[in-house]
C-alpha cells in the first residue's frame, strides 16, 4: 500500500491494523490520493504537507489521523471508520 501511495504514507513506518482493514484502508487511500491530487492542481506547494501521521486499531474501529485535512478527506476517514 505505501508502494501505492508513496505520499499519503511517507511517515507511515507500520500499520497498528490488521490484515482485515486493508480494504478498507485502501479504498481510503485512495479517495485521499484523489483529493491531495485535486488539491495539487489548485497550490501544488500544500500537498507536500498533507499526509497520514498514524492508523490503528482502537476499541474494535479503524482511527485514521493525518497531521493536515480538508472537509473532504475528513468525510473520507469518518465513512471508513464508520464501516470499521
Amino acid at each position: 500500500m505505501k508502494s501505492k501511495h508513496p505520499q499519503l504514507f511517507k511517515e507511515i513506518n507500520y500499520l497498528e491494523c490488521d490484515v482485515g482493514w486493508q480494504d478498507i484502508i485502501s479504498s481510503l487511500a485512495n479517495t485521499i490520493t484523489h483529493e491531495i491530487e485535486r488539491i495539487a492542481t489548485l497550490d501544488p506547494l500544500v500537498v507536500e504537507g498533507i499526509y497520514a501521521v498514524q492508523i490503528k486499531e482502537k476499541f474494535g474501529g479503524l482511527r485514521f489521523y493525518m497531521n493536515h485535512s480538508t472537509p473532504y478527506i475528513d468525510g473520507a476517514i469518518s465513512l471508513a471508520e464508520s464501516m470499521s
